[in-house]
């Protein structure tokens, strides 16, 4: 068993406790079924429980790595959920279960509600959550889930399971439950051990149809403020309860006699109102199809009425209410108009994600299928991120690496307000034959030279990419070893690169074979005058590989002053290139395979080594002294890719996780930001202006970023 309820944590209630003390059991014990299925009819109060033991964990044992309702979810939301819950970048169910199979950490994650996913929030969405993700997931031995739901909707489950079903009564305190009721009025403790009917029938009487004797109270007067209650996704304020049922009956005097008689029927909390979900559903089920679709209509026009207007006339979705934003697509899909809510980009940007991505999946029609392959691409960070100029620009690069000029124009004035703008992106081309994109990229750096150098880029299959720094493609040079972990580029032309074999090796200057050879090759545009005094590649190349180190990452400073090397086994080595015969200090920073590493030159020459790792860590270190013993940072998960530099006047820091997370670091305030942008960065590169390029699956992007927004102003020093 558990271990005690944590101090402020309330009773579980209803007498509940034999449940949760099974379902704290399960939790402690890894040797049980990896599936633990709580089920039980309507208003058994599933969803509840299972929030509890959830809360209860994270104030004692701690057993649950994640938590995620599943309401209003679809197969591709829950996947998203399930891979950011995991610390792992987010896709189509299969790559996430992919994902979840080669991390191999152990994991317990609660999913909640069911049996209330899907776009209209009924559970339309279980089966497919279950087959394509949650059944996969569970044939791999390190994952185990507690779920939620009702009997038809677990009964999905493939993997063998520890059920707890809710409605026999050894999993509820009698007593208690009595004791939890408060009174017995109507009979009500005969719909023991059902917590959400007993409550019901404290009104109407216990029977055979709790919720049908309750709908046979609701007196005509209150009828139509019960229906546009029956229609609300989650607890309306008086207002919209109101401007909803004056939309049924057409009489404002009407609607407030609705909402007086109808009121003492409904959960109230702080002010607003809910239908129990068993009555809902109840209400909803016995609506006629004419009838369904005529209140649907009149409550989504009242949503959509509502919004406030700019001076042109137009919804102004940065002024609409919560619930608008929230539910407003879903009442739009149920009324047929999804599609033209869609068109409007404003309330695509502003809407909650989850919903969108529902609704997408749901509508189609030309444009919706155009947004749909920005919003999938874009879909894991879009449900990360809360401001919408942000996640207009988010969409706004996934239109344009998919080539959808139109999508990204519409965008642009949505992105105005956004910390950081795409300057430009690499585009996949029609014909994969065609055109020089890179491909998935695995390493970037800096051409030689001063000035505007181009940039040197390594593709998955090891080509070597050179751009302009507007992304235009110079040329490529042809490289039989894929996936290079790492580029340098020294000024006479010679590129070193570490391959993911730990072979570090030495390509330098060649006579072209060719003109376009010539024109394309980064290898001919070094410095012909290098003096005798400059780096020699070739004998920094021959000290390094004279050492038995099993070699994982590879990074320079700007200037190559410094070249960083790092190990398998977590030790990084700092090579000074400047000052006379080249020369090596080493030390152990992480707990396994560095995985990036890089270097920040100071205005006076001081020089930050900074290393990120597969145990999770970043830590700095200035060589020559003792590393600090505690990391710069630690997360779940693995450092992908690491740049620095002197942007904006500050010193900063860019961090790329397997997550997808991008992480932004001002060293001298302190000061930090996160970005998304739909993938995991293999490659990162900082320039002076606040141009960022990072590369990934879909090859390069480089974005602009405004550092007062993200990072506050600049350490101005004492006076």
């Amino acid at each position: 068993m558990g271990s005690p309820v944590g101090p402020g944590l309330p009773p579980v209630g209803a007498g509940r406790e034999p449940a949760a003390a099974a379902i704290r059991a399960w939790l402690g014990d890894p040797l049980r079924p990896r599936l633990c299925a709580v089920t039980g009819s309507p208003g058994a109060g599933k969803s509840r429980l299972v929030a509890w033991v959830g809360a209860a964990d994270a104030a004692t044992d701690r057993a649950v790595n994640g938590m995620i309702g599943a309401r209003g979810m679809t197969a591709r939301s829950m996947a998203w959920a399930l891979a950011d819950q995991l610390t792992l970048p987010g896709g189509e169910p299969g790559e996430v279960v992919a994902r979840i199979a080669a991390d191999r950490r152990p994991a317990t994650v609660i999913i909640g509600e069911l049996d209330e996913s899907g776009v209209a929030c009924d559970g339309g969405g279980a089966a497919e959550i279950i087959k394509t993700l949650l059944n996969p997931v569970l044939e791999l031995q390190h994952i185990r889930l507690l779920v939620d739901g009702r009997p038809e909707t677990v009964n999905h489950f493939d993997a063998p399971a520890e059920v707890i079903h809710l409605d026999a009564p050894e999993w509820t305190n009698q007593a208690a439950f009595m004791a939890w009721l408060r009174a017995d009025q109507g009979g009500a403790g005969a719909m023991f051990p059902n917590a959400g009917l007993a409550e019901i029938a404290l009104r109407c009487g216990a029977g055979p149809d709790v919720p049908g004797r309750w709908l046979a109270m609701v007196s005509p007067v209150a009828r139509p403020a019960i229906e546009a209650l029956a229609s609300a996704y989650e607890p309306v304020d008086g207002a919209m309860w109101e401007a909803w049922t004056t939309a049924l009956t057409g009489d404002p005097t009407t609607a407030r006699q609705a909402l007086a008689a109808a009121a003492p029927l409904t959960v109230q909390s702080e002010g607003r109102y809910l239908l129990a979900r068993v009555l809902r559903e109840r209400v909803l089920a016995a609506r006629q199809g004419q009838l369904a679709a005529q209140i649907g209509n009149a409550i989504g026009y009242s949503l959509y009425s509502g919004v406030p207007k700019t001076q042109n006339g137009m919804p102004d979705w940065s002024r609409a209410t919560p619930y608008v934003l929230r539910h407003l697509l879903r009442h739009a899909l149920a009324s047929g108009t999804a599609d033209r809510m869609l068109a409007d980009l404003g309330c695509v940007v502003h809407s909650d994600p989850l919903a969108v991505t529902a609704v997408i999946e749901a509508a189609g029609d030309d444009l919706t299928r155009r947004l749909a392959a920005a919003w999938d691409a874009a879909g894991p960070a879009l449900a990360a991120t809360q401001e919408p100029a942000e996640r207009a620009a988010l969409l706004r690069l996934c239109a344009l690496q998919r080539r959808d000029t139109a999508l990204a124009e519409g965008l642009a004035p949505h992105a105005a307000r956004s910390p950081w703008s795409v300057r430009w992106a690499a585009a996949r081309p029609a014909d994969p034959a065609a055109g020089h994109w890179t491909g998935p990229v695995t390493a970037l750096t800096f051409g030689p030279g001063e000035g505007p150098a181009p940039l040197l880029a390594a593709s998955a299959d090891g080509t070597l990419h050179v751009l302009a720094r507007d992304g235009s493609p110079i040329g490529r040079i042809p490289n039989s070893t894929p996936a290079l972990w790492g580029l340098v580029a020294f000024d006479d032309g010679a590129v070193m690169h570490l391959d993911p074999h730990g072979v570090l090796e030495l390509s330098t200057r060649r006579k072209a074979q060719s003109r376009a050879e010539e024109i394309g090759s980064l290898l001919n545009l070094g410095d012909d005058t290098a003096t005798e005094t400059a780096v020699q590649p070739g004998a920094v190349h021959a000290l390094i590989t004279a050492q038995e180190a099993e070699l994982t990452a590879l990074g320079a400073d700007r200037e190559i002053t410094r070249l960083m090397l790092g190990e398998r086994n977590g030790t990084v080595q700092s090579w000074l290139l400047d000052d006379g015969p080249p020369t090596v200090v080493t030390t152990k920073l992480h707990d396994g395979p560095v995985t990036a590493v890089t270097c920040l030159r100071g205005p006076y020459g001081g020089h930050l080594v900074i290393s990120g790792g597969a145990d999770g860590a970043v830590r700095f270190w200035s060589p020559g002294e003792a590393p600090p013993p505690d990391p710069a940072d630690l997360r779940e998960g693995a450092v992908t890719a690491l740049t620095a530099g002197l942007a904006d006047s500050r010193p900063v820091v860019v961090v790329g996780w397997n997550d997808g997370d991008i992480h932004l670091w001002d060293l001298a305030t302190g000061n930090d930001a996160f970005l998304r942008l739909g993938f995991a960065a293999t490659a990162l590169l900082l320039e002076a202006d606040g141009t960022l390029f990072v590369g990934g699956a879909e090859g390069i992007v480089a974005l602009t970023l405004d550092f007062s927004s993200l990072l506050g102003p600049p350490y101005e020093g004492t006076e």
